[in-house]
């Protein structure tokens, strides 16, 4: 018999793929680091035919196969030519997840992330990442603290080709709500921060500056400003800042008429507005304890009791005419004239 070919040629127990008698060369690719020579092992067609396998001596390196036929002149030689895989070069990662979250927009070819976290936020999240080739290894290094940067550092196989996926953490600035507004009119109020214009209610970072602007319609001034309800002492000019935001604050801002305001230098009385059209406003540095309203015939015909530094008088009620007003404070009775015109 001149038969020497083979039915099968195995490596580690498994039939070479594409293997056929009539191919007598194949190459195998072994994984990186392998360094043991795999077990081939052959069977003859003919089962009279003698068989010598010559192991590789290293790696890489070929593993023969002889087959002599049963007449024991004619051979063939199979060889299985063993290499050896060169280490993986990848580096990169398949996904990122912070507190068991996907990182949104995520991709292997971008390596730096920011994540705002709410104001007052102290713990660090936990950042996790799954390795494009799992022959690759990785070293998280959470973030030391808040603000901070948690890193993973992905070493490829091969030992020296890595890249970093850097997370970077914010904490989100406190803000607070500023609401302003007009009282009763006459006059508009507009607010800026970093001279950029805002509108009521505004969020506003925390320390920023807000600058109020107040512009009085004609004929009229400011009258005060307040605070949460509290009046700014000594400020009637157009412009009020909060220096340093601090807390969720509420500014308002009151006009008062400029027609016929008087006052009295010792005790610091202003009437307003005069010519009266219903309504006059009294304002001193002294208590008020009461202030009557005269007509021309010498008859009262308002009273009204105060114990303030402030009082508002109906003059609705009144014809059109002069009148006289009799203030009675600590320090005395001031008469002042005033006119009732509707």
């Amino acid at each position: 018999m001149t038969d020497a070919a083979l039915t099968d040629l195995k490596v580690g127990g498994v039939t070479l793929a594409g293997f056929n008698p009539d191919t007598y060369s194949y190459n195998v690719e072994l994984p990186y680091g392998t360094t043991t020579v795999p077990a081939v092992a052959a069977t003859a067609r003919d089962s009279k035919a003698v068989k010598t396998i010559t192991n590789a001596p290293v790696l890489p390196g070929a593993t023969n196969v002889v087959v002599t036929a049963n007449d024991g002149i004619t051979q063939l030689t199979y060889t299985v030519n063993f290499t050896v895989a060169l280490p993986s070069t990848n580096a990169s990662l398949s996904s990122l997840t912070i507190d068991g979250i996907s990182v949104v927009g995520f991709n292997a070819g971008t390596y730096v992330y920011s994540m705002e976290l709410p104001y007052g936020a102290t713990v660090v999240p936990t950042v996790d990442a799954t390795v494009a080739d799992v022959t690759a290894t990785k070293v998280i290094t959470p973030a030391a603290g808040l603000p901070g940067s948690t890193t993973v550092e992905v070493t490829a196989q091969d030992g020296t080709t890595k890249l970093t996926y850097t997370v970077n953490f914010t904490i989100a600035i406190q803000t607070f709500t500023v609401n302003f507004s007009v009282v009763n009119a006459n006059g508009t109020l507009a607010a800026t921060v970093d001279a950029a214009a805002i509108a009521s209610p505004a969020l506003v970072k925390t320390g920023k500056e807000v600058v109020f602007t107040a512009t009085p319609a004609a004929n009229y001034t400011v009258k005060e400003w307040k605070l949460n309800d509290a009046v700014v002492a000594g400020n009637t000019t157009n412009t009020y800042s909060l220096s340093t935001l601090l807390a969720n604050s509420t500014v308002t801002v009151e006009f008062r008429s400029t027609v016929g305001v008087a006052e009295i230098d010792q005790n610091g009385v202003s009437i307003y507005p005069n010519p009266s059209n219903g309504v006059v406003n009294i304002e001193m540095n002294t208590p008020i304890s009461k202030v009557t309203v005269v007509d021309v015939k010498g008859t009262v015909v308002i009273e009204s009791i105060l114990n303030n530094n402030t009082g508002t008088l109906n003059t609705s009620t009144l014809a059109n005419g002069i009148y006289f007003l009799r203030i009675v404070t600590t320090s005395g009775v001031i008469t002042k004239q005033i006119q009732v015109v509707k």
